[in-house]
């Protein structure tokens, strides 16, 4: 799962000035963009839209991992010159392709369209390469082109594999493509790097009937919590294995930070991005709250500082009986956590 789009922000306890300077000292890696499937649209419509020795190279790169025979990079480099056009994001009326290629060498009458399907973690939709089937053939039919073929681009490890596609091409070979010592070459295949990286990280998102019911009944908990207070709670949605992080906004937090319940660990956190711990530790110090058994502790989150509450952790997803009680209590803590910060909202605020 993407565990939410991370927005860049100074962190609560920074002025600008501060904040500018804290980040430069940085490294790289903690400065890192995160990587969705769009991202590697964009590498892959750019290169074929401008440079020749990619088309060549990637119709050599498939036909290894190819149900067709017919795919030949040979009527491109018989030629001099060359004919490639791409297109991101194509809709129609059988859905969407994520990057659409038509490429003929000068000299061939021919356009063979090219219909690729982007993956980094999500599952197929039903009938997803069937439809990309649909749309090349539609095409053909309606003379946008004259012989078309699907790829899957992907993960290597990705579950489904190119099963109703006529070939594949993983994002570990595509990354080798970009092994230039260039600073274009380099940046690409960092960010190629960091869509496998994601992809070890959480695995294949695959619709898991357990945690999705555990979410229906959490979202709705959280509904009868917080419909008056204006905090944005997880809605009810599919969900895949684990997918276990609710997260919640507003409700008097800053912009920028988030409440994250991490039910399978028993944390509740509300994380600062770009924050380093110690500005936390100080603002608890002078913090106050009105229970004494509400604990909370300064932890690192990653590139975050997280302000921590400690609650029981769901052993069994699907055990829902069980799991309300925690539930209930999680979303009591995650109020109280909301007033603990507004209360002492100048000191989290006020240092420098």
């Amino acid at each position: 799962m993407d565990n939410g789009k991370e927005q860049v922000t100074p962190g609560p306890a920074l002025s600008s000035s501060a904040q500018a300077d804290k980040i430069a000292k940085q490294s790289p890696q903690t400065l890192l963009s995160p990587v969705q499937e769009h991202h590697i649209d964009f590498i892959l419509e750019e290169e074929f839209a401008c440079n020749p020795a990619f088309l060549v190279w990637f119709l050599e790169a498939v036909k290894w991992h190819s149900e067709r025979t017919d795919i030949d990079a040979s009527n491109v480099t018989a030629h001099n010159q060359w004919d490639c056009m791409a297109v991101r994001s194509v809709t129609t009326e059988a859905g969407e392709t994520d990057v659409l290629v038509i490429y003929r060498s000068a000299g061939e009458s021919e356009r063979t369209a090219i219909l690729v399907e982007d993956k980094i973690r999500a599952g197929f939709q039903p009938a997803q390469p069937e439809r990309y089937q649909s749309r090349g053939l539609e095409g053909k039919i309606n003379g946008a082109w004259d012989q078309f073929w699907t790829c899957l681009v992907s993960p290597q490890k990705y579950g489904p594999g190119a099963k109703g596609f006529d070939a594949s091409l993983s994002l570990e070979t595509l990354r080798t493509f970009f092994s230039g010592n260039d600073q274009r070459s380099r940046f690409k295949a960092a960010v190629i790097e960091r869509a496998i990286h994601h992809f070890q990280e959480t695995g294949l998102q695959i619709k898991d009937e357990k945690m999705t019911r555990f979410r229906a009944l959490y979202s709705q908990k959280a509904e009868a919590a917080f419909i008056e207070s204006g905090v944005k709670w997880p809605v009810a949605r599919d969900a895949w294995w684990d997918d276990q992080w609710f997260r919640f906004t507003g409700g008097g937090i800053p912009q920028g930070a988030e409440i994250v319940h991490k039910s399978r660990a028993g944390f509740i956190d509300l994380g600062f991005p770009k924050t380093d711990v110690s500005y936390l530790q100080h603002a608890l110090l002078r913090s106050k709250s009105t229970d004494p058994g509400f604990q909370v502790t300064a932890v690192q989150t990653g590139k975050s500082a997280s302000l921590r509450v400690r609650v029981a952790p769901v052993a069994d997803f699907a055990d829902l009986s069980a799991a309300e009680q925690i539930i209930d209590i999680s979303l009591l803590r995650i109020r109280d956590l909301i007033t603990f910060y507004k209360n002492n909202e100048l000191n989290f605020r006020a240092i420098s």
